[in-house]
């Protein structure tokens, strides 16, 4: 640093360097405020507080005899691409809009393209010069940081949509979504309501980029979700042999494949050895998929540590999460320093534009505390207008089907379910049957508690879980009553249950805002009661009877509710005898309804209700993998024949019933 610590002292290195104390004290008025706040600044920075203080001291030349009390600035604020707004605020982080004295009022009125907005007024952004120097005359200022004028002005490459590689059946607003990545280069964040699809606008607009493959980091139990949905979705070119699953730490990235999915934890755990965080040839991770996003929030955390620098080196990056902020605005600086590599700016500049702060005694010493939330008109048009993406439910209503069910893979270990497989009472579905399903729950319960507890991380809305097996329930319950955070609360209604307490505890669920989980029995809860305050119903356990499991679900999904839409997830082990259970109520589900409604219904209420737009599948997706168009012919094929035999003897059955039961009917007529 040259010279005396005053207004002509220059900045050696850092973001300012070249840059005189006077030039950034009068152009970055939100670092002026950081350095003023630091506890014990030392070398260059100590300079600069000095001199900012010693600036502070100095008279402020008047104009027109207005000046600003002394308690108060101005603060401008960036709201829209051609606005920016001012308003007075109190000084000392306190929330809350300062009283103007009514001559600075109409001072700032009388500036050219002034309009009201209650206790602010509006500016054309092209005035915001003259604007900030006329306000810097009156007293304090506060102007928009360089660096969100920056971000802003960005100028952004587009890549054209690819209709052949989008998968049949989506949403517009799922289309939008992909869309709005594609305009944003593969740098997004989807921040869509719960049960709106992102992990398929993920999947799709991955799949409109050549930089595959593809790395997937999500929560633990939700490894298998994520496989299973890209697999659906793109079976034609995608074998489930080329996504890879990392169990452990000790396995590797698989060249070959053309997917790896690992979890948060088993990435932070390779920190040092790095085997995961570059491809098997050792070049950076070309796209990268980041589910629940939520969970870099944190800097101190190793997960964020190691996840951040991997997405800023990836030419895409794709962060999911319905709630990427959870308490305060400055959990979104990671994710944002994620997906945006070009913007390098420390924690404490960002707290200081968005979050309130406060002095706090923490271990005996003074520190500052986030306490609220500050510019968020101006934070939610950042976001949106650079790599954000937000749909509420009730903003996609006439899109959305009033109820989806989903199934949930769980990963149980082999030798367990593959014991239980095997045994006599998996055979069949009869004496046995009570047994076989007391074993599969035993050994999908530590699967089960994990994803209850990674749900009630991601999820804020209420919640009905549903299981049949008192230990299964206990331990469900023991999860709720460790992870709810405190003043929350949950009630469990199962066979025990006095019947002249459950009205209480509907009424609790229902009304009580803290009341976030309600822990029912299939069999006992199945059928009079009203807990339409849910929106997500979890079978944490099969039953084998559909009607049970329907009976169940309409606890929510019924008349009432005040939900625009109701996800059911049926949690299944994959290729065991708890899916072998799951299809047999499928298929008790298409007879009974064949008979019924004269048509068969599945147990998976479709997506989308529209007719699916057909396309024609790109014959190259990924780089290293080649595809084949299956021939198509107007002969059909073994399956469609053997399917159309299905059909017709479905419906000799039903003519049948009905003849039997018009015969049945005479006959008791006759009698």
């Amino acid at each position: 640093m040259a010279g005396a610590a005053d207004g002509s002292t220059v900045f050696m290195f850092g973001k300012h360097k070249g840059r005189s104390f006077q030039e950034v004290a009068q152009s970055e008025p939100s670092y002026c405020a950081w350095a003023l706040k630091m506890e014990s600044p030392s070398g260059a920075l100590q300079d600069f507080v000095t001199f900012l203080g010693g600036a502070r001291k100095e008279p402020r030349e008047v104009k027109d005899g207005l000046q600003l009390p002394a308690d108060a600035f101005f603060l401008c604020e960036m709201v829209a691409d051609d606005q920016f707004v001012v308003r007075c605020e109190k000084q000392g982080g306190k929330e809350g809009t300062a009283f103007l004295p009514p001559h600075l009022w109409h001072a700032i009125g009388a500036l050219p393209g002034a309009v009201q907005m209650n206790r602010s007024w509006a500016f054309p952004a092209s005035s915001y010069e003259p604007v900030m120097a006329r306000l810097e005359e009156m007293g304090k200022a506060e102007g928009v940081p360089w660096w969100v004028r920056k971000l802003l002005k960005a100028p952004r490459e587009a890549q054209g949509l690819q209709e052949a590689r989008l998968p049949d059946g989506l949403m517009p607003y799922q289309l939008e979504g992909v869309e709005f990545g594609l305009s944003r280069n593969g740098r997004v964040l989807l921040a869509d309501d719960m049960g709106l699809g992102k992990t398929l606008q993920a999947l799709a607009l991955a799949r409109q980029f050549p930089e595959w493959p593809v790395l997937v980091v999500c929560p633990s139990s939700l490894r298998w979700v994520w496989k299973e949905q890209a697999i659906s979705w793109f079976s034609e070119t995608l074998r489930p042999e080329e996504v890879q699953v990392i169990q452990k730490g000790s396995d590797q990235l698989c060249p070959k494949a053309q997917m790896w999915i690992i979890s948060y934890n088993l990435l932070a755990s390779d920190a040092k050895k790095g085997r995961f965080q570059r491809r098997p040839n050792g070049q950076p991770h070309g796209l990268v998929i980041a589910d629940e996003s939520h969970n870099i929030k944190d800097w101190s955390a190793a997960r964020t540590k190691v996840l951040v620098p991997l997405l800023r080196q990836a030419s895409r990056a794709v962060l999911l999460s319905g709630t990427p902020i959870r308490n305060a605005p400055d959990e979104l600086h990671p994710q944002l320093c994620a997906l945006m590599p070009e913007l390098n700016l420390r924690i404490a500049e960002f707290r200081s534009r968005y979050c309130l702060q406060q002095l706090q005694n923490f271990g005996g010493r003074q520190v500052n505390r986030v306490v609220g939330s500050r510019c968020a008109a101006e934070l939610n048009f950042l976001l949106t207008s650079t790599v954000m993406i937000r749909r509420l439910k009730q903003d996609v209503l006439s899109q959305l089907p009033s109820k989806r069910r989903q199934r949930i893979p769980l990963q149980v270990g082999d030798s367990k379910m593959k014991e239980i497989s095997s045994s006599r009472e998996a055979e069949g579905m009869g004496e046995g049957a009570p047994n076989l399903f007391q074993k599969i729950a035993q050994a999908k319960l530590p699967a089960v508690k994990e994803y209850i507890s990674e749900v009630l991380d991601r999820v804020n809305e209420k919640i009905i879980i549903f299981a049949h097996h008192q230990n299964m329930m206990d331990e469900i319950a023991a999860v709720l009553s460790k992870q709810l955070s405190k003043g929350h609360s949950f009630v469990r209604i199962d066979g025990h249950t006095a019947q002249a307490k459950r009205p209480e505890m509907v009424q609790k669920f229902q009304e009580d805002c803290n009341c976030r989980i309600a822990l029912l029995s299939i069999t006992a809860c199945g059928e009079g009661i009203t807990l339409t305050a849910a929106s997500l119903v979890i079978f944490a356990e099969l039953y084998w009877v559909p009607g049970a499991v329907e009976q169940a679900e309409a606890r929510a999904h019924r008349l009432g509710s005040s939900h625009s839409k109701v996800v059911v997830e049926f949690l299944v082990v994959p290729d065991s005898a708890d899916e072998r259970i799951y299809k047999r109520l499928e298929q008790k589900k298409q007879d009974t309804s064949h008979v019924l409604d004269g048509a068969p219904e599945s147990m998976n209420v479709t997506l989308s209700q529209q007719t699916p737009r057909k396309r024609q599948v790109s014959p190259v997706i990924f780089p290293t993998v080649e595809t084949k168009k299956k021939p198509r012919c107007d002969t059909p094929s073994p399956v469609d024949r053997v399917k159309a035999r299905e059909v017709e003897d479905d419906r000799a059955k039903v003519q049948a019933l009905l003849k039997a039961i018009q015969a049945g009917r005479k006959a008791l007529g006759a009698g």
